[in-house]
């Protein structure tokens, strides 16, 4: 692979997908957090105007309620944050490493050398990709956590029949 084609099939196109999924993942956390705060916001006030009696705006309080909860725990469990952050990260150190590289500045100064740049570079995606594995696996447990919590729940809520 030559030094261009090692720049736009694999530098390029990494910066490209991490700026894409960090945008992606930031949108999608803002998306989530805001709904959150507008539902937390909004539902004191429908309890504070709602029936003691169960009314149509208390229904509409337990139901935001609910709501809040579900959401948290998708920021929670998702991690949409973490991986924003986590993606931008890998994008700009790509791109320090590539414009280090191309001015011959900081560890290129006096060995620009090509090979020793693709190592530097693989060593971020490697890296990059064992913390990937770790916030994933990390959010399979909890994800397998509140799966097996709820079917517990519903194991007590149903006891087992007497035939």
């Amino acid at each position: 692979m030559t030094q261009e084609e090692y720049f736009n099939q694999r530098i390029e196109e990494q910066i490209a997908w991490y700026d894409r999924a960090a945008k992606r993942n930031k949108r999608a956390f803002q998306i989530l957090k805001a709904g959150e705060i507008v539902v937390a916001s909004v539902t004191p006030f429908l309890i504070a105007h709602s029936d003691v009696d169960g009314g149509p705006l208390h229904v509409i309080a337990a139901i935001m309620s609910i709501l809040i909860a579900v959401l948290a725990a998708m920021l929670g469990a998702f991690k949409l944050q973490e991986k924003w952050m986590q993606f931008h990260s890998v994008s700009e150190q790509l791109k320090h490493e590539k414009y280090m590289f191309l001015t011959n500045s900081g560890v290129y100064e006096r060995n620009s050398s090509f090979p020793a740049f693709v190592k530097r570079i693989e060593i971020i995606l490697i890296r990059e990709n064992d913390d990937w594995m770790k916030l994933v696996s990390a959010q399979d447990s909890k994800i397998d956590e509140a799966v097996s919590a709820s079917k517990s729940e519903k194991s007590e809520d149903n006891p087992p029949s007497e035939d």
